[in-house]
């Protein structure tokens, strides 16, 4: 009964401690944790400025972050606004101007909240950049040609050749240090100078990674990203093998490269990836709330022990009774169990008897199914010896049309013959009428000839 009691008193005070906690709910804020390139800087048209804020969104489920310079900014580019769902974190933006000379001199971070489409937080902070003008057009004049590093121009132009090979959406697994693994999804676009740019779409690591550089040639591309802004970088060294991209991921956290493989997505299949991983942190969302309702729980329960601590002894007379009522109905149950095991074991034995019989009968079976495949085999022998009948039978009927052909064709040469016979005999029955009677030998040849055809 003490043990039970001091359990039940170091249950209560954790809760307690535990309750406290999860009531003070942070208030929003966010700070700026660097710039790339830092600040104060001087940048061509075009060039990035990277702002990395550290956040706390409070309790607020899905939310958006702007970076944008403070006042109005025409012509200014910035990043997308995706929606974020972890209420910690760090959090990188961009902007730049291409268009004409201006300085910045503060920069507003917004926080908005989805669901109800209003700013949590507005915080303007001092800093210094500019942007140079962009070149004017001139008159094209007619200046002798400077020369060209030949190299130079030759990389170019295999870059430019070879780099449609690593355009569009590629994805493979990483494995984070707890052994869980994640999707990481890269986006890899030309710019309008035919240079590559190579992003990450979602987050897999622990913070963003930025591109930096990268090199193509005729069998392998190098890519390379930092994290924030640290000395951690990941350097991609892969070459094209059908529809996917293979070769070595170097971390500068692991002393050995990784083996990947990089598959090509179309749209749809990002898309669903990327629902996947905002899928996974719904979970653990749900998770987190499903945990703080099993606290309230256990709050409740606490109260409820408080409650039954401060009654009687009666109450645990109540108990022992309905202890003994329990030990009653455990031994009906065991009863019950044992009268539905040997209701099992008769069924068991009838079902082996069954079992037995229907291996009877199959072995009966496939003793008909054996006779049966005997006088199929004979069958098929006596087909076989009747197609060969058959074609013995086909080819003497060839033979037979070719002898009738060369029948025809011997009686018409024989009226032919004939023919040529009895004009010669015509003829020379008119000689003869003419000169008188005279036999020669060509006259008794055409005699004997003209009675071996009659005959």
């Amino acid at each position: 009964m003490k043990k039970h009691l001091f359990f039940t008193a170091f249950l209560v005070i954790t809760l307690f401690n535990v309750s406290l906690i999860a009531k003070t709910k942070p208030a929003p804020f966010v700070e700026i944790i660097s710039t790339d390139p830092p600040c104060p800087a001087v940048l061509e048209p075009g060039q990035r400025l990277y702002v990395k804020v550290r956040y706390n969104a409070g309790d607020t489920e899905s939310f958006r972050i702007w970076i944008r310079p403070s006042g109005s900014a025409p012509g200014c580019k910035s990043h997308p606004c995706r929606s974020i769902t972890k209420k910690t974190g760090e959090y990188e933006g961009w902007f730049y101007f291409d268009d004409k000379a201006i300085a910045v001199n503060k920069i507003v971070v917004k926080i908005k909240d989805d669901k109800s489409e209003g700013y949590m937080l507005e915080s303007t902070y001092p800093l210094k950049v500019e942007w140079k003008a962009p070149r004017e057009k001139t008159v094209k004049q007619k200046v002798k040609p400077k020369p060209m590093d030949p190299f130079a121009v030759m990389q170019e132009e295999i870059e430019k050749k070879h780099a449609k090979k690593y355009e569009g959406i590629w994805t493979h697994t990483v494995t984070k240090p707890d052994g869980s693994k994640n999707a990481a999804i890269i986006k890899a676009v030309r710019n309008k100078n035919d240079s590559m740019n190579f992003s990450f779409l979602g987050n897999p690591f622990i913070s963003a990674p930025i591109f930096r550089k990268h090199s193509i040639d005729r069998y392998r591309a190098s890519i390379q990203f930092k994290l924030d802004n640290s000395e951690k970088a990941l350097i991609y060294s892969l070459a094209r093998k059908n529809d996917s991209l293979t070769g070595d991921l170097h971390v500068s956290w692991k002393d050995k490269p990784e083996k990947v493989t990089l598959r090509k997505l179309n749209l749809t299949q990002a898309i669903s990836a990327l629902e996947e991983q905002y899928i996974k942190n719904a979970r653990l969302e749900r998770i987190r709330k499903s945990d703080l309702r099993n606290i309230e729980k256990l709050k409740k329960q606490v109260t409820e022990l408080e409650a039954d601590l401060k009654k009687s002894n009666s109450e645990t007379a109540k108990v022992k009774r309905s202890f003994a009522r329990a030990q009653t109905f455990n031994k009906k149950q065991r009863q019950e169990c044992q009268k539905m095991i040997k209701k099992h074991q008769e069924l068991l034995a009838h079902m082996k008897e069954e079992n037995k019989l229907l291996a009877e009968r199959l072995g009966k079976s496939e003793k008909k199914a054996e006779s049966y495949d005997n006088k199929n085999v004979q069958l098929m022998v006596k087909l076989e010896e009747a197609e060969k009948q058959i074609a013995e039978i086909s080819a003497l009927k060839i033979n037979i049309q070719k002898l009738k052909k060369q029948n025809r064709a011997l009686q018409q040469q024989k009226k032919k013959i004939h023919k040529e016979l009895q004009e010669s005999t015509r003829k020379r029955d008119q000689g003869n009428n003419e000169d008188g009677p005279q036999t020669t030998q060509e006259d008794s040849d055409t005699e004997a000839s003209q009675g071996y055809w009659s005959g």
